[in-house]
């Protein structure tokens, strides 16, 4: 049984709407660049990776053709730039296109060069 102090005591409890603004989980969208940790690997599946939501993202290996297939393994721990694909729907993770992202970049580096008469 709660006594009337311990309840005084209590924090109050927050509206949903403030947990959810204060909470780390990210929304993200297609075609927007994101980066994220690398925390699994693997030759025959792609890679896992941490991207702020509730459940890791997923780098297809068609969706990662511009990085070499032998150093795959190496990149868990690192930070990688992705373009996503599909949002995280239901059970569905987000998936990934590193491919994408370096193709997106690409076009950014030039549009600032000609911007600037390089």
């Amino acid at each position: 049984m709660t006594t009337e102090l311990e309840r005084e005591q209590a924090p109050a409890v927050e509206d949903m709407g403030q947990l959810l603004e204060e909470s780390e989980i990210r929304s993200v969208r297609r075609n927007e660049i994101v980066e994220g940790e690398v925390l699994s690997a693997d030759a025959s599946n792609g890679l896992l990776v941490d991207i702020g939501q509730k459940s890791e993202a997923l780098v297809p290996l068609n969706e990662m053709k511009t990085m070499n297939a032998e150093s795959v393994g190496a990149l868990v721990g690192s930070v990688i730039t992705a373009m996503v694909m599909r949002p995280e729907s239901g059970e569905n993770p987000a998936l990934l296109s590193v491919d994408k992202a370096v193709g997106e970049q690409g076009w950014i580096f030039l549009e600032k060069a000609h911007g600037s008469g390089e």
